[in-house]
């Protein structure tokens, strides 16, 4: 099975991420896809914990080749999302 979901091949590469990183998101915070959106803060509106923040980074780290990623820095969903697919 083939997806699409750019203009070309980089744009689905970083889509695909995209998709993996709000997966992530879903299952530590325990919220359907629907419930997620790019401008959610992960303190603030998720109230995301130090016990959260430290499986956030460890399962990107496991998915992304070892990207450290600094998610008490990332004020939303959407940076979040952003700062993987530049860096991963």
């Amino acid at each position: 099975m083939c997806v699409r979901i750019g203009q070309d091949e980089e744009e689905t590469v970083c889509g695909l991420m995209g998709l993996a990183v709000q997966a992530v998101i879903c299952e530590v915070f325990a919220l359907s896809p629907e419930q997620l959106s790019p401008q959610m803060r992960l303190s603030r509106d998720l109230g995301m914990n130090r016990q959260q923040s430290r499986e956030l980074r460890s399962r990107i780290a496991e998915l992304f080749d070892g990207l450290s990623v600094d998610v008490e820095r990332m004020p939303t969903v959407g940076a979040l999302t952003e700062y993987v697919q530049l860096k991963g």
